[in-house]
């Protein structure tokens, strides 16, 4: 198999960015005590003296995840918020592009040491006309089956293209 990289917490890792993230939903998360939690959230907590409740959520006034400032933030109860955004409230078009160039800079699949660049998407045709089983195709190329299929689909290929393989 591949080699095998050691696992580097924190600043060491090849992918650190000060402890701060943005989560697949769109918001900020931050590193407390090795532990990333969304900022707003926090900042809410902060700012209350405690824990939120369970039927306690943070709502962004302005719509913008990103904007944890505490003047856009206002605690409600899960209904409120429910029947606020039933009632039409939704982000501007120009929050919603915002989230989209973000999420578009999130796909470093590449970066990753692992990512192996030399199984390509000729040489994942190649396989899979070799072999009968994704198993030893995935086997032959030196992944896991999962990271195969993974790559099929990275690659949008087509079932012409895998020779009648299905995705």
């Amino acid at each position: 198999m591949g080699n095998k990289t050691s696992f580097k917490p924190g600043k060491e890792h090849w992918n650190w960015k000060g402890g701060k993230i943005i989560d697949t939903c769109g918001y900020m998360q931050i590193l407390i005590d090795g532990k990333y939690i969304r900022e707003h959230v926090y900042i809410i907590e902060k700012s209350i003296g405690r824990k939120l409740e369970y039927n306690e959520v943070v709502h962004h006034v302005d719509s913008d995840r990103l904007n944890n400032s505490i003047d856009n933030l206002q605690l409600m109860t899960r209904s409120e918020h429910c029947r606020l955004h039933a009632s039409g409230t939704y982000p501007s078009e120009e929050t919603r592009k915002k989230f989209r160039e973000i999420r578009a800079g999130t796909n470093q699949k590449e970066k990753h040491p692992q990512w192996k660049s030399a199984v390509t998407k000729e040489l994942i045709i190649e396989a899979l006309g070799k072999f009968n089983k994704r198993k030893d195709a995935a086997e032959y190329l030196g992944i896991h089956v999962d990271t195969l299929r993974f790559r099929i689909n990275y690659y949008n290929l087509t079932k012409e293209e895998l020779n009648g393989w299905n995705k």
